[in-house]
């Protein structure tokens, strides 16, 4: 009966329309979550992962593209880095995925910017050691103080393995030896490096190769968090 389809599918229709009004703001909410999602970063499971943090200018996007084929943007002023930037390379023990992540300023959590929050987020639920990137000559604009001030932050509230080396070795001696002496305080080593020339960055890789080894078996769930 041509008429009985034809009232079947306004019926259809109304209901149809009201169901998508009942749901329009979970609809809008999914329309605008395509783009952000679409900029997630995109981790193998099957690969340990390292985080690269710090304080802006320390240096870490430079050390990525050191250790890594990727090629981040560059420049001397802060917050170059918006989000988190991902990066591989070849070791002795296989692929590792490099993190770098937006500098990190020496403030309370509730004062943190979206930037900052994403560092913050990769330290919190990303399973793998830490590079926290130091620069003891202070060209920064950050000083060896407030470094020494955020990773103590970072270590009591992020609890992980954190491999510090002093970068810039090339330019001066800076603080390099305050540095190390308040680290030993902290018992913790450091390796002086030169991200910009390349200097001391095989010891820094023998260094987390060591680390990463003691997840030998569990390394494909290395960046998930427990």
């Amino acid at each position: 009966d041509p008429d009985r389809m034809a009232k079947l599918r306004r019926e259809f229709l109304g209901r149809a329309a009201s169901v998508l009004r009942r749901v329009r703001k979970e609809i809008d909410f999914l329309r605008d979550s395509i783009p952000k999602l679409r900029d997630l970063p995109d981790f193998d499971i099957n690969s340990p992962v390292v985080i690269i943090a710090g304080m802006p200018n320390t240096g870490k996007s430079t050390l990525l593209s050191k250790l890594t084929t990727k090629k981040p943007e560059i420049a001397p002023y802060p917050f170059t880095t918006k989000g988190l930037i991902i990066g591989h390379g070849e070791t002795s023990i296989g692929r590792i995925q490099f993190v770098d992540t937006p500098g990190l300023l020496d403030r309370p959590l509730s004062e943190r910017n979206k930037m900052e929050l994403q560092a913050i987020a990769a330290l919190r639920h990303l399973r793998g050691p830490v590079i926290y990137l130091m620069d003891p000559t202070e060209t920064c604009g950050y000083s060896l103080d407030s470094q020494l001030s955020l990773l103590r932050e970072l270590m009591a509230n992020l609890p992980k393995l954190y491999l510090v080396a002093l970068n810039k070795c090339d330019i001066g001696d800076g603080k390099f030896l305050e540095a190390e002496r308040r680290l030993e305080g902290m018992k913790i080593r450091a390796l002086r490096i030169s991200a910009e020339r390349g200097d001391g960055l095989g010891e820094l890789i023998n260094e987390l190769e060591g680390i990463l080894r003691e997840y030998e078996g569990s390394i494909p769930s290395l960046w998930r968090a427990p």
